[in-house]
């Protein structure tokens, strides 16, 4: 067999879930993994358990950046199709154009001091990292009923083990797979402390080394 695959249904914290088992089935059978069935209840589509799809969307997000080999695949795909909740995909496919996601020397990147209100991933090579930070308090089924969730702000994390010198940072915007916000910032003593702007439930950026 090729690859290594898991079906996740009736789990907790969907982005946690795919970190924990891409790292496991990696170090076990060292064959490309992903989520290749996605669910947030193995009886069927239940809108009601995530009615903002924030599950859906957290399930193929944390793919990219785990060092997965692709999303999480949902399984009700032809209620994916009725609901066209096809952005959360091209959102992502956005945000990923021109990146290096597919080298082979991407691997998951380390970070340190994270304030309490977030959650990081993220992938890296010498020259480019990937992350994503996942707001605690909407880690799914955490406020799964909220519409309109309070900003995430005055949050930070330091990413481990990147080369010193200039980076360029580029914040997006997860749903609109959007640019919206840029700044750079100096490495040294191979860390970097990202600053991002205000976001709600989640929020990716690009970085490369200048």
């Amino acid at each position: 067999m090729d690859f290594a695959q898991y079906h996740s249904y009736n789990e907790r914290h969907p982005a946690r879930m795919t970190a924990e088992k891409t790292a496991r089935f990696l170090q076990k059978y060292g064959k490309p993994f992903f989520v290749s069935e996605y669910g947030t209840d193995w009886k069927g589509w239940k809108p009601d358990t995530d009615p903002h799809f924030r599950a859906l969307h957290q399930a193929i997000w944390s793919g990219a950046f785990t060092g997965a080999a692709g999303t999480g695949m949902t399984w009700w795909w032809e209620s994916i199709h009725t609901a066209n909740l096809y952005h959360h995909w091209s959102a992502l496919a956005a945000f990923l154009k021109g990146t290096g996601i597919g080298r082979g020397d991407l691997q998951p990147t380390r970070f340190e001091d994270a304030t309490e209100s977030i959650w990081p991933l993220g992938v890296a090579t010498r020259n480019e990292v990937l992350v994503w930070l996942l707001d605690r308090a909407h880690d799914w089924p955490e406020g799964v009923m909220e519409p309109n969730p309070a900003p995430v702000s005055s949050a930070g994390v330091t990413l481990a083990g990147i080369d010193d010198g200039p980076w360029t940072i580029e914040w997006w915007d997860t749903l609109e797979g959007k640019r919206m916000a840029s700044a750079e910032s100096t490495a040294s003593n191979g860390a970097l402390w990202l600053e991002p702007p205000p976001f709600r439930v989640d929020l990716a950026a690009r970085l490369k080394r200048r």
